[in-house]
């Protein structure tokens, strides 16, 4: 813009020092035809400023829609899965324990031990852990081992997971 200003300078120089006036009166029309190109380059700024910050408006909507879009999506496919909210992480072990007690009925830990193949402490262990997620239920008696049952909700999880 400094160059064009410096044009009409000399224009305006040039007009007042030159003698004939058709020379100056064209010299007149070229000057206002550069104010007229500044006036409107300074509009043309105006609205790409305009633009630009409409343009950044539009852009953090985007993201805000798409934000929205996304848990809309997630609270949709929990409607559709209520039941995918039950944990598939559980170990191998708890896995073997809850799929032989789903074949079988009143079963002792040293039972349960005994046909998963694992060591008769960690099979206690794992039985009081899914006891307390209520995927099994044991059965106290009198002057005998507790017998273990597979639960609602440990059914409902070998279901759930697809490993029965």
């Amino acid at each position: 813009m400094g160059a064009i200003k410096d044009v009409v300078d000399l224009a305006t120089q040039l007009s007042e020092s030159v003698q004939d006036r058709k020379f100056a009166s064209d010299l007149m029309k070229i000057i206002q035809l550069i104010n007229t190109i500044q006036s409107e380059q300074a509009s043309l700024t105006e609205s790409n400023i305009e633009l630009m910050t409409e343009n950044s408006k539009l852009k953090q909507s985007i993201t805000a829609l798409e934000s929205d879009i996304t848990k809309l999506e997630q609270q949709i496919s929990g409607l559709q899965n209520p039941t995918s909210n039950i944990s598939s992480d559980i170990s191998e072990e708890e896995n073997k324990i809850l799929l032989f007690l789903a074949k079988n009925k009143h079963i002792t830990a040293d039972q349960v031990s005994h046909s998963t193949s694992l060591d008769l402490t960690r099979t206690e262990y794992w039985l009081g852990k899914l006891s307390k997620e209520k995927k099994v239920s044991r059965s106290l008696r009198i002057n005998a081992p507790a017998l273990w049952n597979i639960g609602q909700s440990g059914r409902e999880y070998l279901i759930v997971n697809n490993f029965i």
